[in-house]
């Protein structure tokens, strides 16, 4: 009977250690996914504002001396300004998207851009146009594996449920 007790007491334990270790992964993926929105929500909050900015831009009569039309090389500078921060939020979520599947990031000098602040000195680091594409890319492709590889195995799966269902019925009469 002792023994009875030890396997239960062994196999409780490695299954608590097994719920942990589920809970950390899941807490770790929350985490992961709260950054993924905060990120998604500033870029659709970033480009609404660029697109108000741009209008503005481009309703602007040439010649005017209306002070509300005066739209100088500062305004200019805050949309070059919003457009990189855009660019910097997302290469970082590419970035993610690429550690999550576990694909190598672009590191090309030629696919990145410095950001340009003035009272930072570590500026941040963003794709490019051909940047973003590569990753994209390798994004795409990676998912895609990763569908085909489920399918198959779905496939696999199923065949063989229909094929254990088949049997039963066939040797049950």
């Amino acid at each position: 009977m002792k023994k009875r007790s030890t396997i239960f007491a062994a196999s409780w334990r490695e299954l608590k250690a097994l719920v942990r270790a589920s809970v950390e992964v899941l807490t770790e993926r929350c985490k992961d996914v709260r950054v993924d929105l905060e990120d998604r929500t500033q870029i659709l909050k970033l480009s609404a504002e660029l697109n108000r900015m741009r209008r503005r831009a481009s309703n602007t009569p040439t010649g005017s001396s209306d002070p509300r039309y005066d739209f100088g090389a500062d305004q200019w500078r805050e949309i070059d300004v919003a457009e990189q921060w855009m660019a910097v939020l997302q290469t970082n979520r590419l970035r993610r998207q690429a550690v999550r599947l576990r694909i190598p990031f672009p590191a090309d000098e030629e696919l990145f851009r410095r950001m340009e602040w003035d009272d930072d000195e570590d500026e941040s680091e963003y794709l490019t146009e051909q940047g973003f594409q590569v990753a994209r890319e390798r994004i795409r492709a990676e998912c895609q594996y990763r569908r085909t590889v489920a399918a198959f195995w779905l496939s696999v799966v199923t065949g063989l449920i229909g094929a254990l269902i088949g049997l039963v019925s066939v040797l049950g009469r």
